[in-house]
């Protein structure tokens, strides 16, 4: 379960101090843990917000952070954070202050279990490594190379326990990594082990075993895979405990690159007497082609013993060697510092807490989601669904896993709301974390998302996602068929890794500033991937297609059509190339609009130039979107009035070469509207986007009015240019939409069959004393609508999961026509209504709230005929 590591080793990433220490900085914050849980946590702190009138009122910034097992409960039943420590006791070494209790012996030779480890739910992991082995699957043959000798332990920094040469006939170690979400059990040899030969076993065909046994073992289901003959217990489920994918890579040495590490075969053996022994496996042919960094074996001596290993092995009776004289008197003593520097090499499992639950696991479109560490969900048989909009952000060595047994995970994301996966220090997009100091890179040692159900759905679908500064964006264990659909990937070491997958559909995808593109690979034997891509653009792709993962080598094959691929290397000669075009630069074949690179230059000759011998489906879709630029309006204030229609952008004619963004027509930063009139016509898009000058699109300012003018079969739409291109604009966008206040002549805005959309955390609207603004047959998606002492109506619209923060308190304006809200569906969200002003009447009737927030009692007088369903305060 070490996978994000060793990608990191692999791939050469050092990670920062700042990148190392994003969860601590929780704590040391002016944000509030407001609520708890096993497996996260929620923060939230106030912050005085300016309002459009240079006024101030106060915010609540809040984002949830997920790590499974961050928390515990206490002797009082109280949920408290976890802490990754190892303390000193009479007989050993133990760790308490979290989920998972967990208890050291002094000599790591102890026959009856060194290692015990209770789980929430009071399952008892009781373990002792029995031995190092050879397997020649050939024959059927187990030597036994490396019994377990007396080795008294070591308390490493807070929470490793190292016993140093722990074997006889093998110079290695055994450490224990203790962590909020569990413990990591590591061998890691000190030195090449010998060779298979000296057996008389063949060393093609031998496999590298570590043996451990676990005592009256709780109750495993195991989700096996077959794979090139290979058995493999890939996910070994407990009730509330799981091992997953185990790995072996080089550390200590940095003349090792990519390819120094590997996955690692598991075998769960329960044995008639309530032993159950666990095999650890790597084939030996790619041990030795790693470990011969390391010192050369300092014995040739072979063991006395062989084993004969079948399903029912009963392991051989273990007993404290006499090398150690009274080894109960031996103490566990306390160093600052481990030898992890020293070369060696590692073969771990990790026995991790999950998540579960009989529903899926949602992560919202109005919610950032910081991902703290390993956060594991297995499925009963909810799965995890992405909802467009969500922010999720990541520190180092942290990873989403889903383990769902039932079904795959679904990414809900559409053109204007696409699920975002970033780094920690992205301040442009969500809720800011604290320590972040808003300079993004690659994340080390992670990865953003990695699908393990164990072939319970034969293809997976990945759609509208954003993946930047991932160190592996996505990875998938064993489906063997994935279709990625409107993404993008950009600056990530490696965007799609696919151990199982032997056809990859990559449609309309964009890949900008990736080590490489497509990395698959077996661990037993070479695969091909058939990689079937259309309309995709990669630039800067130093391997577009890696030969050689960390899964191990592969082939491919396939074709790639109507594409531009700039800055890649020769690997894009591995494929049919049918309409596409491969260059050593970009030069004069992109161009750039806001945030947006890769829009075709003007006159590209690679318009309209492709094949429509595509998927029927894909090319439907191509002529909703567009490879050209919007129309630009920045830092302008305009006083005449102004018309806009949708722009002759979208792709009609035949394909265009490369990657389609979703349209935007017209793109608004400091956009200001005065005694005139802005015009948006059906079918037309318009996006915000912040500049260094202005933190804003659009601006009614007094005497300014716009409509929005859309039909039930072309709305119009107002939405963030971030939501659609690849990278961020040079300043956060802070609102959308806003107004001034107190003006001669208020502004005013009618929006009809209009849909607003924007990610996590983004104010939309700021409007201050409106003469009106109105919604009728629209659909609002997520952010914040602030409203103070507007005239509001909005009538038969959807709001999904949008805050409405209504404010007349101030008693403006002096003779309103009044407030309502009639006909509307609002789900989730919330309603905040200060009403302090008795001149205004606000009118809430036959509306539906499905699961709003509604914190205060609306009178009678003013509410009537609304269905609340859940969590809400009726009126």
């Amino acid at each position: 379960m070490a996978l994000a590591s060793l990608r990191a080793f692999a791939q050469g990433v050092t990670p920062t101090a700042n990148v190392q220490t994003a969860a601590s900085n929780l704590t040391g914050s002016d944000y509030v843990c407001v609520q708890r849980g096993p497996d996260s946590r929620v923060w939230q702190r106030s912050v005085i917000r300016t309002n459009a009138d240079g006024s101030a009122s106060t915010n609540v910034e809040s984002f949830k952070e997920l790590h499974s097992g961050v928390c515990h409960q206490n002797e009082a039943g109280q949920w408290v954070d976890s802490v990754e420590e190892i303390d000193l006791t009479a007989t050993g070494a133990e760790a308490t202050q979290g989920a998972y209790q967990v208890q050291w012996a002094a000599n790591i030779n102890t026959p009856t279990g060194a290692v015990r480890l209770t789980s929430p739910n009071g399952q008892v992991f009781s373990s002792t490594v029995y031995g190092l082995s050879y397997r020649d699957a050939s024959t059927g043959t187990n030597v036994l190379i490396a019994p377990l000798q007396d080795s008294i332990g070591q308390i490493v920094g807070q929470n490793q326990a190292v016993y140093t040469n722990a074997f006889s006939g093998v110079n290695a170690d055994i450490e224990y990594i203790y962590k909020v979400e569990g413990m990591e059990q590591n061998i890691v040899l000190r030195e090449q082990p010998p060779s298979p030969a000296d057996f008389n076993l063949n060393p093609e065909t031998t496999f590298f075993e570590v043996v451990t046994k676990f005592f009256n073992a709780p109750v495993a289901s195991k989700s096996t895979v077959i794979s090139t003959n290979v058995t493999d217990d890939r996910v070994i489920g407990f009730k509330d405990m799981l091992m997953g994918q185990g790995v072996a890579f080089l550390i200590g040495n940095q003349s090792q690159g990519s390819g120094s590490g590997f996955g690692v075969t598991k075998h769960w053996a329960p044995q008639e007497d309530g032993l159950a022994i666990l095999f650890e496996e790597v084939p030996y042919s790619a041990l030795s082609n790693v470990a011969n960094a390391l010192p050369l074996h300092s014995s040739n001596a072979k063991p006395a013993k062989e084993i004969r290993r079948t399903a029912s092995l009963k392991a051989p009776s273990q007993k404290a060697s006499a090398g150690v004289q009274n080894t109960s008197s031996m103490k566990i003593t306390r160093r600052d510092e481990h030898e992890g520097k020293k070369p060696g090499f590692i073969v771990d499992y990790m026995l991790n807490g999950y998540e579960s639950g009989p529903s899926n696991f949602v992560f919202q479109s109005d919610t950032t989601y910081f991902i703290s560490g390993v956060w594991q969900f297995k499925g009963a048989p909810g799965t995890i669904i992405f909802e467009g909009g969500t922010v999720v952000k990541y520190t180092n060595n942290a990873t989403i896993y889903n383990y769902d047994s039932s079904s795959i995970g679904v990414f809900g994301g559409s053109a204007y709301q696409p699920s975002v996966f970033t780094s920690w220090e992205d301040n442009n997009v969500g809720t800011t974390i604290p320590g972040s100091f808003g300079s993004p890179s690659v994340v080390p040692s992670t990865t953003y998302y990695i699908e393990a159900n164990n072939g319970a759905a034969w293809s997976n679908y990945v759609s509208n996602a954003r993946f930047s500064y991932a160190d592996y964006a996505y990875t998938d264990y064993t489906h063997p068929v994935f279709t990625f659909e409107n993404c993008q990937f950009v600056n990530c070491i490696s965007a799609t890794a696919t151990e199982g997958g032997t056809n990859i559909f990559f449609k309309n995808n964009l890949c900008s500033g990736c080590s490489n593109v497509f990395a698959g690979g077996s661990k037993n034997l070479p695969v091909t991937v058939i990689i079937d891509a259309e309309n995709i653009t990669a630039d800067s792709c130093g391997a577009f297609a890696k030969t050689n993962s960390w899964w191990g080598p592969c082939s491919y094959s396939g074709g790639i059509t109507n594409s531009i691929l700039t800055a890649c290397d020769n690997s894009t000669a591995l494929f049919t190339l049918d309409h596409t075009i491969v260059t050593n630069s970009g030069s004069n074949i992109y161009q750039n609009a806001v945030a947006g690179k890769y829009y075709l230059a003007n006159g590209s000759p690679y318009a309209n130039a492709g094949t429509t011998s595509i998927d029927p489906g894909l090319l439907s879709d191509l002529q909703t979107l567009t490879t050209h630029p919007p129309v630009v309006f920045s830092n302008l204030a305009i006083a005449t009035n102004l018309t806009l229609s949708p722009s002759d952008v979208r792709n009609t004619g035949a394909p265009d070469y490369g990657y389609h963004y979703a349209p935007i027509d017209y793109a608004f930063s400091g956009l200001t509207i005065s005694n005139a009139s802005l015009s948006v016509m059906p079918g037309c898009v318009v996006a915000a986007f912040g500049s260094p000058s202005a933190s804003f699109g659009l601006m009614l300012d007094y005497g300014g009015t716009t409509i929005f003018q859309g039909t039930a079969r072309s709305p119009a739409c107002f939405v963030t240019c971030s939501a659609v291109q690849e990278e961020w604009e040079s300043n956060a966008l802070s609102v959308s939409f806003v107004t001034p206040m107190y003006g001669i002549t208020p502004p005013s805005a009618n929006f009809q069959f209009t849909i607003w959309a924007t990610l996590a955390n983004q104010t939309q609207t700021d409007a201050s004393d409106m003469a009106s603004i109105g919604f009728q047959n629209c659909q609002l998606y997520d952010g914040i609508f602030y409203a103070i002492s507007p005239t509001l109506h909005i009538t038969n619209s959807m709001l999904r999961r949008v805050t409405l923060s209504l404010d007349d308190s101030d008693g403006y304006p002096s003779s309103p026509s009044g407030n309502w809200m009639v006909n509307n569906l609002l789900i989730n969200g919330s309603l905040q209504l200060n009403h302090g002003n008795t001149n205004v009447a606000w009118i809430f009737r036959d509306n539906l709230f499905d699961g709003t927030g509604i914190p205060q009692q609306l009178t009678n007088d003013i509410c009537n005929h609304n269905a609340p369903t859940s969590q809400i305060v009726k009126c």
